[in-house]
């Protein structure tokens, strides 16, 4: 990854791999054999954390400690059964060199994005020098989840390598919003439930045909509203529906029946009938 970093070599991992007389494992088949059988995990694990930004070093070449001592390279590190070096810079010596062999001119880009692409923070700064992580930012709707790289906030990181890091976020669910529920009620003036309904704030309900009433009158509505209006419910509410009682007609006197017969004066005319009889029997 140093080398495909590197403007000396090809910027891609299978330009690097397959540049001419660098690697003969490639060269030999070694490589292909070792891809058609699968490589073990041990390998798959190094190349995930180098390929997420991992380094041991800025080294752009390696053999093994013999040949480097008998070419007298000059800042090399032993890493595992390899010397891992800068560049071809020979003292004569052949005496072991350390890090800071490393040529003072040798510069290294680390950029700092988060998970959009967007630049956090840039610097470049000569090799073995540190920067520090800066703080990750915060995003609306979203919850930072680390950098990768396995880096951290205010870390501070020795450059070996350009390097990129990236703020990595989770998109928070958003709450769910709490509905307030209001009660709609008609009534009549007479006492009469109508009916009663449970309606979300901010939502509608139809003002119902007034009912009919017997002996009553319907004069409208409470409230200004009128049967089929739709009303916006934003609080608890009762509509009346109002009546007057209509008025009893008045009764007429009765008149009494022609066929009914005058009472008899005083001796009636059976008494008057004995008494001529009588006189006609004293003659």
């Amino acid at each position: 990854m140093n080398r495909v970093n590197s403007s000396k070599f090809p910027n891609s991992i299978y330009g690097v791999i397959t540049a001419p007389k660098q690697f003969t494992s490639w060269s030999s088949g070694m490589v292909s054999m070792i891809l058609a059988r699968g490589p073990n995990e041990g390998c798959l694990q190094v190349a995930r954390e180098v390929v997420a930004g991992k380094r041991n070093g800025n080294w752009l070449f390696f053999m093994t400690p013999y040949y480097a001592n008998k070419f007298g390279i000059v800042g090399y590190q032993v890493i595992g059964a390899h010397a891992f070096f800068l560049e071809w810079r020979t003292s004569g010596s052949g005496a072991n060199g350390s890090a800071t062999d490393t040529p003072a001119s040798a510069t290294y880009t680390v950029t700092f994005n988060d998970s959009l692409g967007n630049a956090i923070s840039s610097s470049t700064v000569a090799a073995g020098q540190t920067v520090t992580v800066p703080a990750a930012p915060s995003r609306d709707g979203y919850t930072f989840t680390g950098w990768s790289g396995g880096v951290s906030n205010g870390q501070t990181i020795t450059v070996s390598a350009n390097a990129t890091y990236t703020a990595n976020y989770t998109a928070v669910a958003a709450p769910t919003p709490t509905v307030t529920k209001y009660t709609v009620t008609f009534v009549t003036s007479t006492g009469q439930s109508i009916s009663s309904t449970s309606v979300d704030s901010g939502k509608t309900v139809t003002i119902p045909a007034a009912p009919t009433i017997t002996g009553y009158t319907f004069t409208g509505w409470s409230g200004g509203v009128s049967s089929g209006d739709t009303v916006t419910v934003t609080d608890n509410v009762t509509y009346t529906a109002n009546y007057n009682q209509d008025e009893t007609p008045a009764e007429t006197p009765s008149t009494p029946s022609t066929d009914e017969k005058e009472p008899e004066p005083a001796g009636n005319s059976s008494e008057q009938g004995n008494a001529g009889e009588g006189q006609a029997e004293g003659q």
